[in-house]
């Protein structure tokens, strides 16, 4: 989820330099939430992947791998640091032009040979303008592909803004749950880590 929010910049650079394309955007079915309160892309442009399980896991690829091809995609931008299946389905999706990070003369990342417009992943830049490039490289023409600083990098985080109705909604869950809650001031602590436990430990040394 933080990758997408991170990446909120690199959907407007897309936007930016080719306001005609049509953006779809793969992802794992429990982030597709995010992506929607972004709102970065209509909502019937959102593909997930399910990964409750292996067998979902692989009847989902089955289909989506069909359905991309239908899609008939111009460019794959591939959004992934490590890991390889994205690449792979990168390259099945039928995309020409298949824009990724690589290593090119370091070690690690290095996730096949299916990605056509290699960058070099720099780990002395924000991860955001790390995505920024990934664009850039589709019609770049350096070596190693859009190989330059980003200018103009004063991005604004995305904001989410809940209707009246949300607000309302949670204000009488909190009061049935909570009587007399907002006589108080309110701390809203999150000590969970998600999936990752370290974060969760992190977040405690730090209080």
């Amino acid at each position: 989820m933080g990758s997408l929010v991170l990446a909120y910049p690199m959907f407007h650079r897309v936007k930016e330099k080719y306001p005609d394309a049509s953006i779809h955007v793969l992802l794992f079915e429990k982030n597709r939430e995010i992506l929607e309160i972004l709102n970065v892309v209509p909502s019937a442009n959102i593909l997930t992947l399910s990964d409750r399980s292996l067998v979902h896991f692989s009847k989902d690829f089955i289909r989506l791998v069909i359905r991309l091809r239908r899609l008939d995609f111009d460019t794959a931008i591939d959004c992934e640091l490590f890991a390889r299946i994205s690449s792979i389905v990168s390259f099945l999706s039928g995309a020409p032009i298949r824009a990724g990070f690589h290593p090119h003369t370091q070690e690690g990342l290095y996730r096949g040979a299916f990605i056509n417009r290699p960058v070099l992943y720099n780990p002395y830049h924000h991860i955001s303008e790390q995505f920024i490039t990934l664009v850039d490289a589709i019609e770049s023409d350096t070596s190693p592909k859009a190989k330059r600083i980003i200018e103009n990098n004063d991005w604004e985080a995305p904001k989410f803004e809940p209707g009246s109705e949300e607000i309302l909604a949670m204000k009488r869950r909190m009061e049935e749950d909570f009587s007399g809650i907002f006589d108080n001031r309110l701390v809203l602590i999150y000590p969970s880590g998600g999936i990752l436990p370290i974060r969760a430990s992190l977040k405690t040394r730090g209080k």
